[in-house]
């Protein structure tokens, strides 16, 4: 499987933006061993501060309930148009259709397959680079 475009042979970037480190370095794993590269940055201040100084091809949220994943997509959103992938903190509805609302362009329960968070986040940027995104 691979993150490469047949226009942009550059693989994926993602800004992992976490708020727990054992759940960030499980979702680093999944994604860098897909051939995404993954910077991992723990915070929604330093995330903000990262997202501002490079080009990422997508954000991921992945907060925990420590932070407020929702307020931090409203404001990732206002400063960028980087697709963001929430990865939500509970399995509650509510909150995934919040995130939507704030301006994710995804957002999965917790408990969500690995290939579900992967292919999400090939979509989000598919449809951002305007191109085909080969898995």
């Amino acid at each position: 499987m691979t993150s490469e475009t047949a226009l942009d042979p550059e693989p994926i970037t993602v800004l992992l933006i976490h708020g727990r480190e054992e759940a960030a370095q499980r979702v680093a794993a999944l994604l860098t061993a897909q051939g995404l590269r993954v910077t991992a940055v723990r915070g929604v201040s330093v995330g903000q501060v990262e997202a501002r100084r490079c080009h990422y091809d997508c954000l991921v949220l992945e907060l925990g309930a420590a932070f407020d994943a929702i307020s931090t997509t409203r404001a990732l959103r206002e400063e960028s148009s980087t697709p963001i992938v929430v990865i939500a903190s509970t399995t509650d509805v509510a909150e995934r259709v919040s995130a939507l609302d704030a301006g994710a362009d995804a957002c999965i329960a917790p408990s969500m397959a690995e290939r579900e968070l992967l292919l999400r986040i090939v979509a989000s940027v598919r449809r951002a680079r305007g191109a085909r995104v080969d898995r």
